[in-house]
Formats: C-alpha cells, structure tokens, sequence
C-alpha cells in the first residue's frame, strides 16, 4: 500500500497559459543554449516576477518591518 498521491495546489492544469507559456519559454532557451541573450533575459525577469508575485511573504516586505 503506498502513500496516495494529491495533486500539488499549483500543478501545471491550474496554471493558466500566459504562465505555461512563460516557463515553456524559459525552458526552450535554456535547452538550447540560449541564456545570454536579451529575450532570456526579460523572459527570466518575467517568470521572477510572477513567481515573486505568488510566492512572496507579506510580511518580509521592507515596508512591513518599518510598520512594526
């Protein structure tokens, strides 16, 4: 008997696919080789972005340690 498997929150059929699209990307420059170039670079900068967005602590934000 083995440990059931669950869906992670945020699998890849909950993203939507500006992300998809995004990651997809980033991955197919990175295969190739291509990470030096500019479109890399503001594809990485995207994709940090949103993760940041996402995954963020509210509460490390600088403002939020200035309030306390």
């Amino acid at each position: 008997m083995g440990i059931p498997q669950q869906r992670p929150k945020d699998s890849p059929e909950d993203w939507n696919q500006d992300e998809a699209s995004l990651l997809e990307g980033l991955y197919q420059m990175a295969v190739e080789g291509r990470v030096e170039t500019s479109e890399c670079q503001q594809l990485a900068t995207d994709v940090y972005s949103r993760l940041e967005a996402s995954y963020a602590d509210p509460s490390a934000a600088p403002d939020a340690a200035t309030e306390a």
